[in-house]
């Protein structure tokens, strides 16, 4: 199959696109590259465009099966420091490129969210996918825009699928150290601290960068139509963790 990916040049991109590839996919990828292009390999089912999401036309969806739509300013700080710059980004670009996929015949498009949509809750409250979305910060108001808007796009000949992700964590070719595993090893190995943000009693479900490109691919490679229109969150039981118990975890591991 033929995908279109957007910012695939970071974290998940950087992995996810070997995995695709491996498989046997064609990858059209759009980024605008802010931390280079050094991360990605040459190959030659691979097509790379510099440019800005927000620039996106017809002719950048040409012969594509599946888009994953994944670019976004994707911090909290981030997202508070260039709130213009997220929701043009993190929602109307993304609109737009579900628009357009529509147009242009795309058979399914994947909007690659975050957990962060539910907000803070009560720690007897376990959410799931039908639980009220409470987004508290730019970011996570943005994805859940993005959401809303798009789903409504999705008919019989267009499946929309919204994946959340929970919190990632692990070893990336374009390496992010403020998430919350990876900082609090990057900070064990540094300075012999571990910071747990407020109480450490505070609950957080956590996702492997490698099981984030596992999951993103079998929803592309799928054949059912039950699937469209829904949202799925992307994780493990088994991978929910207060942070006082996880910084004692890494704090054994180091």
């Amino acid at each position: 199959m033929q995908f279109l990916i957007t910012g695939g040049g970071g974290y998940i991109g950087t992995t996810l696109i070997p995995y695709i590839l491996r498989k046997g996919h064609s990858i059209r990828l759009i980024d605008k590259f802010f931390f280079g292009k050094k991360n990605i390999n040459k190959h030659r089912n691979l097509e790379i465009i510099n440019d800005d999401t927000r620039n996106l036309d017809e002719e950048n969806f040409e012969d594509v099966d599946i888009v994953i739509d994944m670019v976004s300013i994707s911090n909290d700080p981030s997202g508070e420091r260039f709130q213009k710059s997220t929701w043009d980004i993190n929602w109307k670009s993304r609109v737009e490129c579900c628009r357009l996929a529509k147009k242009t015949n795309v058979k399914k498009y994947i909007l690659v969210s975050s957990c962060s949509i539910y907000g803070a809750t009560n720690h007897d409250v376990v959410v799931n996918e039908v639980s009220k979305p409470n987004p508290q910060t730019t970011y996570a108001k943005a994805n859940r825009k993005a959401e809303v808007d798009n789903l409504k796009i999705a008919d019989d000949k267009f499946e929309v699928i919204v994946l959340r992700l929970a919190t990632a964590f692990g070893v990336s070719k374009r390496m992010r150290f403020d998430l919350a595993i990876n900082a609090m090893t990057l900070n064990a190995m540094n300075s012999n601290q571990i910071p747990l943000m407020r109480d450490g009693n505070q609950w957080r479900p956590f996702v492997h960068v490698k099981d984030i490109s596992r999951a993103i691919t079998h929803f592309c490679e799928i054949k059912t139509n039950n699937l469209n229109s829904k949202i799925f969150n992307v994780g493990s039981k088994k991978n929910v963790c207060q942070l006082s118990k996880l910084g004692k975890i890494v704090k054994n591991c180091i």
